[in-house]
């Protein structure tokens, strides 16, 4: 039985890389690429904001983070009051540890700018090496 699941896991494997040897990589899977292991923030449709290190993404464009921590408003209803008062709005701030995020909740997408600088000169370095 063990020869049977390796050869299955083997005709898996090798039917997986023939299929992503034949499909040209595009642009934005590139520079999605160049994302992996940066910090990101992503804004989701109902105003929370979820910042973590990217993990991976699939087809469907969910998003996996890593050392995730979620921050929205403290109180839904109140925060349009909160910019008519002199106090400043509250925010909650919550750890999530690892999180996935569905691609249809995802509003917006940046990379910390820490990291796109530490990004660049490590290419930069890989470059001149």
């Amino acid at each position: 039985q063990a020869t049977t699941a390796t050869a299955c896991t083997t005709a898996t494997t090798t039917r997986a890389a023939a299929a992503t040897a034949a499909a040209p990589v595009s642009e934005a899977r590139k520079m999605l690429n160049s994302y992996l292991n940066c910090r990101l923030r992503v804004e989701l449709s109902d105003g929370r904001v979820v910042c973590g290190i990217f993990i991976c993404t699939d087809r469907d464009c969910n998003v996996v983070l890593s050392a995730a921590v979620e921050y929205g408003p403290l109180d839904p209803a109140n925060t349009s009051t909160a910019s008519e008062t002199t106090q400043p709005a509250r925010e909650m701030q919550r750890n999530l540890s690892t999180v996935m995020i569905p691609g249809a909740h995802i509003v917006n997408l940046a990379v910390c700018v820490d990291d796109m600088t530490n990004n660049a000169n490590a290419a930069a370095a890989a470059a001149a090496a």
